[in-house]
């Protein structure tokens, strides 16, 4: 809604400035339509933010933002790998000799 918003406002904003060459228009109806221009184009930005946000917030919920979901090119965390690696350790100074 916001995009089309703001593509009718660059419209209407060229049409101001043909307008102006031909006398039909003055400055401040240009400098107008210039802030229409922009206030819709911010408008429309935020909106897409808005949905972004939106998207992150519903994949984070339901568990779609783990390197796994992304696909993420690293290393998976394996916790029993993890136990298997340190379960001799002791605090973190190397494997117990038994």
């Amino acid at each position: 809604m916001a995009q089309r918003q703001a593509e009718a406002n660059a419209i209407a904003f060229q049409g101001s400035k043909v307008e102006s060459r031909v006398g039909s228009r003055s400055l401040i109806d240009i400098l107008n339509a210039d802030q229409e221009l922009l206030q819709s184009r911010i408008a429309a930005y935020a909106q897409e933010d808005a949905l972004e946000r939106a998207t992150c917030r519903l994949r984070s919920a339901i568990g779609g933002l783990t390197a796994t979901a992304l696909k993420l090119p690293t290393k998976i965390y394996d916790p029993q790998q993890h136990y298997d690696d340190n379960a001799s350790r002791w605090f973190g100074f190397g494997r117990l000799t038994t």
